[in-house]
């Protein structure tokens, strides 16, 4: 199990955590395992997803503005 956990983890560049490798080993080696279990494992192998940036787009446009025009 400790196998297959390693192999998805590797897979995907230690992106994943513990809920997604559990349905990637659903999904692809067809093994019915308890997420809680995945998490026990994976701690106990000292692996711990990666966590990404999130990013914040702003948008500023400079041609609009909100000025009320002077002519009803």
């Amino acid at each position: 199990m400790r196998k297959m956990i390693q192999l998805a983890f590797q897979k995907h560049k230690g992106i994943y955590g513990y809920r997604r490798i559990q349905a990637e080993l659903r999904r692809i080696f067809d093994v019915q395992i308890n997420h809680k279990r995945v998490l026990r494992l994976m701690q106990e192998m000292g692996l711990q997803a990666k966590i990404r940036r999130k990013y914040r787009y702003l948008y500023h446009n400079k041609s609009s503005s909100y000025r009320v025009s002077k002519t009803f």
